[in-house]
């Protein structure tokens, strides 16, 4: 029988995928094709790995970078072993596998505190793997860097000389928030609360002042939150000096500025045609972001009484007020055709044309109408109108 082999010579690399083969013909024209595997040396030991054990207490990073795999042999890929003792005889069962080219892995599932050894061994694609490692394992301790998420929501509450925080506790989704912490009018070190409490009170503060306000979460590793702020302002009095000048049909308010303009978010007027020393209940008729506001749309000849509270930064505002009262002047719309005759009063004055008017000089009728106006009647035109005879 006649047969032959090839004969290779070959690197450590080429020769863990490369196979022999040799053909044998029989005088029964059988093929037979018999395959050697010539390679069972595994590739070399990672001796690159890192450990990286912060986290979230649960989880531990491994890397490798650097080991050369076109060095090492023909690698397939490695197998994660992550156990609770030292070892250099390589464990039955790894922890996981990455493929070739991957060069990290996290490990997670374990245990915050306790001590684990990691070893990555690159397995070739003939399953040739070290059984030893010559040098100790990497060990690391899983440990917390990770804080509960901040708190939010901070609302307050405020009176002349106290101010009441309260905020929505932390998301936690960790499982592990021991307290919050705050810090209150720029102190560094802060009030320890109760995981279960979500407000701070502060007392005895000065009325019309602002308050630096920051809460935080810290778990039970000491690790803390970002800090959520705000700045709390005690009531502020309400502004002096209020006058009412009346108008066609409007009031025009004005007052004093507040002894401290940037604690004011806004000014509110209040309105009634009856008297009031307080503004609890009542919705406010407009806002104001300086010391004036006209108050359009008022009834002819009736009594209007106004008060002004000046609300701070927390959305706080002195109920008790004084009021002024005005009344507002007499104004009379007119437009359209007069075809009667007709007088404008100074008791009705001012006359506000809305739109053209005509007055009638004759019909079909042979009718004529005549429009008067007493003396002293004011007559405004708005944009656009006129007067006619027709």
């Amino acid at each position: 029988h006649d047969g032959y082999m090839d004969e290779l010579r070959y690197s450590k690399a080429a020769r863990a995928s490369a196979w022999r083969k040799a053909t044998y013909y029989s005088s029964f024209d059988d093929l037979i094709i018999y395959n050697y595997s010539s390679d069972l040396t595994p590739p070399d030991e990672v001796n690159t790995l890192s450990v990286d054990s912060n986290g979230d207490g649960t989880t531990v990073a491994l890397d490798w970078s650097g080991y050369d795999e076109d060095a090492a042999g023909d690698v397939s890929y490695y197998r994660i072993y992550v156990e609770t003792s030292d070892f250099s005889a390589i464990p039955a069962t790894e922890f996981a596998t990455v493929s070739a080219g991957q060069f990290s892995y996290t490990a997670d599932g374990l245990i915050k505190g306790e001590t684990y050894f990691f070893a990555v061994v690159a397995v070739d694609h003939n399953g040739n793997a070290i059984t030893e490692v010559t040098t100790s394992p990497a060990s690391g301790i899983p440990t917390d860097i990770e804080p509960p998420e901040p708190v939010t929501n901070i609302q307050v509450d405020c009176t002349e000389t106290v101010l009441t925080f309260t905020w929505d506790h932390s998301a936690n989704s960790a499982g592990d928030l021991a307290n919050y912490r705050v810090y209150f009018d720029g102190g560094l070190t802060g009030v320890t609360v109760d995981s279960t409490q979500n407000s701070y009170e502060a007392t005895g503060l000065n009325p019309a002042s602002g308050y630096e306000f920051m809460a935080t979460a810290i778990d039970i590793d000491g690790n803390e939150s970002m800090p959520v702020s705000t700045t709390g302002v005690t009531l502020l009095d309400n502004p002096a000096n209020l006058t009412a000048a009346s108008s066609y049909g409007s009031v025009v308010l004005n007052w004093s500025s507040v002894s401290s303009p940037e604690l004011v978010k806004y000014y509110a007027v209040y309105m009634s045609q009856s008297p009031f020393t307080s503004v609890e209940g009542m919705t406010r008729t407009a806002t104001a972001y300086g010391t004036f506001a006209s108050i359009g749309g008022l009834s002819n000849d009736v009594t209007y009484y106004f008060a002004v509270t000046a609300v701070n930064l927390s959305d706080g505002e002195k109920k008790d007020v004084t009021t002024v009262l005005a009344d507002s002047l007499p104004v009379t719309y007119v437009s359209g055709t007069i075809s009667s005759n007709t007088t404008w009063t100074l008791a009705k004055s001012p006359y506000i044309i809305t739109g053209d008017i005509t007055v009638r000089h004759s019909d079909f009728m042979g009718s004529v109408a005549t429009l008067t106006i007493d003396p002293g009647v004011e007559v405004r035109f708005e944009p656009g109108t006129g007067l006619y005879i027709g």
